[in-house]
């Protein structure tokens, strides 16, 4: 992943009855390549149907990391001021 690729990635497993599982690995090789490009990384979910591992987390952490906010349009300052 490149720098300025991605402004934020959410990751986490599926839920419901048909769910397929989702490994460690996939989620620690996205946390990483998130880390190492400076993109927020937020770990939504463990999938519905491992038992052992419920809620969002992992290595004993939860990852809830987000986006900055950019800063807001500034509509034409003599748009209205001739009325």
């Amino acid at each position: 992943m490149e720098s300025g690729d991605r402004d934020w990635v959410i990751v986490g497993g599926e839920s419901g009855s048909d769910a397929r599982p989702i490994r460690e690995e996939w989620i620690d090789a996205i946390r990483l390549a998130c880390e190492k490009s400076n993109v927020p990384f937020f770990f939504k979910q463990w999938s519905g149907r491992d038992i052992q591992r419920k809620g969002n987390v992992l290595h004993g952490r939860v990852f809830q990391e987000y986006p900055q906010l950019a800063e807001p349009c500034k509509l034409n300052e003599g748009l209205f001021s001739e009325m």
